[in-house]
């Protein structure tokens, strides 16, 4: 709340002083505040999720991803997979080039088979992005996820097994 009044403040003062020597600084600063506020806004107080591979009865594992809402009080499950159905995983570190081109042949896939894509990361612009190819109930699927070490062991462990 502090920041978008300072924001407010300093768009207020610049209409009214049309003079102001640097008057262009201050709009700057009022709308690297705003940007702040968009930040936080979705970094911390928006909706989080959380990755969890579970163990059902028969032995299989599932992906589940549950959403975390009103500051963790409220957790609803969004997305469950089983690891068996899924059919590539890689992950994109956008410092890079070779994730960026294993990234850009996996989304041409799921563009070209007209996939739904669902984007799990609770990041704006996240620096390392796990992309899932995965068909469940029939339907396939592009699942974006913020990568977990224990999680990506479980993904690719499961990958390089089915493929033998």
């Amino acid at each position: 709340m502090l920041l978008i009044s300072v924001a407010a403040g300093m768009f207020l003062v610049t209409s009214m002083f049309r003079e102001m020597p640097y008057r262009w600084a201050v709009q700057l600063l009022g709308f690297i505040c705003l940007c702040a506020v968009v930040y936080i806004t979705v970094k911390y107080v928006s909706k989080n999720f959380v990755y969890v591979i579970e163990k059902k009865k028969d032995g299989s594992l599932d992906l589940v991803i549950d959403e975390l809402s009103n500051g963790g009080k409220k957790r609803v499950t969004v997305c469950r997979v089983s690891l068996g159905n899924i059919e590539q995983v890689c992950t994109l570190d956008k410092r890079n080039e070779t994730d960026k081109i294993k990234a850009q042949k996996l989304l041409a896939k799921a563009k070209s088979e007209k996939r739904s894509t669902f984007d799990y990361c609770q990041d704006i612009a996240p620096k390392e992005v796990c992309y899932i190819l995965v068909t469940e109930c029939e339907e396939p699927l592009l699942l974006k996820l913020l990568p977990d070490s224990i999680l990506e062991d479980h993904l690719t462990g499961k990958i390089t097994s089915q493929e033998e």
